[in-house]
């Protein structure tokens, strides 16, 4: 496939609920005030995949695809229908008796699922329109008369979707894809389901706007998947997966593995069938047993070690190596526990967005004793980008940032930490880069890698104290456990005086170098702020669950914990939430892990 050509592959579809008892059958479900609704009594789905194409470039992945989600939803209790390789009359008749035929009831829901190639045209009045691709489309650059006649518009699909019956719809596109007749959103806010769910709605999730890129690896199938068959959570813990959860899911989740798209979704205009939400019921995370956890890595070989966790083992042929310097990521164990979340209202330093205090039940979890070095990140750029990743979302190196120690060498496409720092916290890293790291962690080891919730990261730093520093509550003592503002920095920054102490450095500080809390975990307050997995919400304390909350919707910036080596006292608190643009890539913010289900 060519990711930098117009005509992306697309994968689109309506997807409609399954039942996950043991029969799949009438599908009921319980809204926030109790009542019970029935909401379908057949599930249905038209899978098409095309990839022989005449007049375009043939697409082997978009089969694969199609096939993939059509073994998907038969597991989900579909009725399926796979197609392939179609052209536009054979497309229009199989379309249209699926449309009128097995969308002819209130209480069914219908998937359409398309892969193959797709467009967009430009029309008069700044108005684009989004084409599938038949396999006997003309180019438009060739026979623009040929190809609209020869592909499918959305404007067809729309009116398709009002003749049905059925009372939810909704179309996934696969695809770099835009169209005006979209009514996309840009946010969604987490809500419980509600009666309103029982109206119909026509809603579509498109993979990206026009122009941008589509990988041969469909990553938005693969999220689609791993989220409707339980190997991810849902993101909303209620129960339920809703069309425009999903679609918001997408969207923030594809960036992680190809930065290039940005999903979209939403419903159609029309006021008779915008009201409703599509419903997946959601299916428990499946519990994996994971292998390996990276600890050490030796140019010459790559031993086994025991730590006072876990033993370690791994494969010489995994990293690309550039010393003979251990790379380490030591982990503690945290303990599970009950605690009181954010501020009291009696709390004079308190922020509005640290209220309520409300009281959280933490599971047991590993978190990295240190936050995340220059040398160990460097050992990912290495073997990330082997694979085709591109890092320009990641990270600022030095050609980019004079406060960055991390280097690129041209000729030989490698990165290198700048000698003296590669024991120090990496920083000018964004969340997209700190999240696929995460994620490169648990490719390469089989174990369950993150980021810290808020939630855990507050915990973690507390250490099962309840003052406002690890340590207690005078700012002074500050310099002992950690790297913040202190007499030589307030010389620098004028008008924002900080700790009376001095901790010895000027700005960053190499990990390690002050008192740990009562976990043993290092530079929780102070020397740079953590990433944290949450979306920040204003009122996300307000939204939090007992057990274990997280938010990942409903905003577009994300949490930060922990203050800095420039910040005030007021900054360097375990309860203070400051909120970072996930493409800020600054000199005081980088991240640490945890690890689960060791």
């Amino acid at each position: 496939m060519n990711k930098q050509s117009t005509y992306s592959i697309i994968l689109m579809g309506f997807f409609f609920l399954t039942n996950q008892c043991s029969s799949f059958g009438a599908i009921a479900i319980t809204t926030i005030d109790g009542k019970k609704i029935l909401l379908y009594e057949h599930s249905y789905a038209l899978i098409v995949g095309n990839s022989n194409y005449q007049n375009f470039d043939s697409l082997p992945g978009a089969i694969k695809d199609a096939k993939d989600v059509a073994e998907a939803l038969e597991r989900k209790g579909f009725t399926v229908k796979l197609e392939l390789n179609l052209t536009r009359d054979k497309f229009d008749s199989l379309f249209t008796k699926f449309a009128l035929n097995q969308g002819n009831n209130i209480n069914t829901r219908l998937l359409f699922y398309y892969a193959g190639h797709g467009a967009t045209l430009s029309m008069e009045g700044d108005e684009t329109m989004g084409y599938l691709v038949m396999i006997d489309t003309p180019k438009p650059s060739k026979d623009k008369a040929g190809f609209v006649t020869k592909s499918i518009d959305m404007l067809y699909l729309v009116q398709k979707c009002k003749m049905m019956k059925a009372r939810h719809v909704l179309y996934m596109f696969d695809s770099c894809f835009s169209g005006t007749i979209m009514n996309f959103r840009s946010e969604l806010k987490p809500s419980q389901i509600s009666h309103r769910v029982k109206y119909p709605v026509r809603q579509f999730i498109t993979a990206g706007s026009a122009d941008e890129e589509v990988p041969d690896k469909s990553y938005f199938k693969q999220v689609f998947l791993d989220l409707i068959e339980g190997r991810e959570e849902e993101p909303f813990k209620d129960g339920y997966i809703t069309g425009e959860e999903l679609g918001y899911y997408l969207k923030v989740k594809v960036p992680y593995y190809f930065e290039y798209q940005h999903p979209q979704f939403g419903k159609i205009k029309n006021p008779h069938l915008d009201k409703g939400d599509f419903i997946f019921l959601a299916q428990t995370v499946k519990q994996v047993k994971p292998k390996q956890v990276i600890v050490d890595i030796t140019d010459k070989e790559f031993q086994e070690e025991k730590t006072s966790f876990y033993d370690v083992k791994t494969d010489s042929k995994v990293l690309k190596k550039k010393d003979n310097q251990i790379f380490g990521v030591e982990f503690v164990m945290i303990p599970q526990g009950n605690y009181q979340m954010g501020s009291s209202a009696k709390d004079t330093e308190a922020k509005p967005a640290e209220k309520p205090q409300h009281n959280i039940d933490i599971s047991s979890f590993k978190m990295s004793k240190y936050e995340i070095t220059n040398r160990q990140y460097v050992v990912f750029l290495n073997d990330d980008t082997s694979k085709g990743y591109s890092v320009n979302n990641y990270i600022n190196t030095k050609s980019k940032s004079s406060k960055s120690h991390i280097v690129f060498d041209l000729d030989s496409k490698d990165f290198s930490v700048e000698p003296g720092y590669e024991d120090y916290p990496v920083v000018n890293v964004s969340w997209y880069g700190a999240k696929r790291y995460t994620v490169w962690f648990s490719e390469r080891t089989g174990y369950r890698a993150s980021l810290p919730t808020e939630a855990e990261w507050e915990y973690a730093c507390r250490a099962k104290t309840k003052t406002s520093r690890f340590w207690g509550n005078n700012t002074n003592r500050a310099c002992i456990f950690s790297n913040v503002r202190d007499i030589s920095g307030n010389k620098n920054i004028k008008g924002l005086p900080g700790h009376q102490c001095d901790d010895g450095f000027l700005e960053i500080s190499p990990i390690g170098n002050f008192i740990p809390n009562k976990f043993d975990l290092y530079d929780m307050l102070g020397n740079v702020y953590e990433w944290c997995e949450d979306v920040y919400l204003e009122n996300a304390y307000e939204l939090h669950l007992k057990q274990n909350p997280l938010i990942e919707f409903g905003g577009v910036y994300r949490v930060i914990r922990g203050g800095s080596w420039i910040d005030q006292p007021a900054e360097v608190r375990c309860a203070n939430r400051s909120k970072s643009s996930p493409n800020d890539k600054v000199n005081y913010i980088g991240f640490r892990i945890v690890v689960k289900e060791i």
